[in-house]
């Protein structure tokens, strides 16, 4: 099985300095013993794992993604630093023609008792110079 794994800085733009998390693209489903392999074979405190929603979905001309988190050890209910890391691939490495990419999550690892509850992250990056960055609608 080969799959596309990034290793991302968050919050630095220098190399090996913040906050590193890996970043796992998702072509296909994956078993979740197959999620927990991956994320103990990259030993850092995250990673992230980006699915397609729709088979017809790609990573470069679609703006919503499926997004889930593991530790080494085990599923993680939310990881700011890896959802950061996980956007910066799709804009930076992916090109993905979106500006805005969102991220489904089920809210089920926050709460059991509400299961069908799905949260959407939204993330749109912005030019660096100030004055051409266009405010989101």
């Amino acid at each position: 099985m080969k799959l596309p794994i990034f290793t991302v800085d968050a919050f630095t733009a220098t190399a090996f300095r913040g906050n590193p998390a890996a970043v796992c693209l998702l072509e296909n489903t994956l078993d979740e013993e197959s999620h927990q392999h991956i994320a103990r074979e990259m030993n850092l405190s995250e990673t992230a794992f980006i699915r397609k929603l729709q088979p017809t979905d790609n990573f470069t001309q679609s703006s919503h993604f499926g997004l889930r988190w593991f530790t080494p050890e085990t599923e993680f209910p939310l990881c700011g630093h890896a959802t950061l890391a996980s956007a910066a691939v799709l804009f930076h490495k992916i090109d993905d023609a979106y500006w805005t990419s969102s991220f489904y999550i089920t809210l089920f690892a926050f709460s059991p008792l509400l299961p069908d509850v799905v949260i959407i992250l939204r993330i749109q990056l912005f030019p660096h110079d100030r004055d051409t960055a266009v405010s989101p609608k």
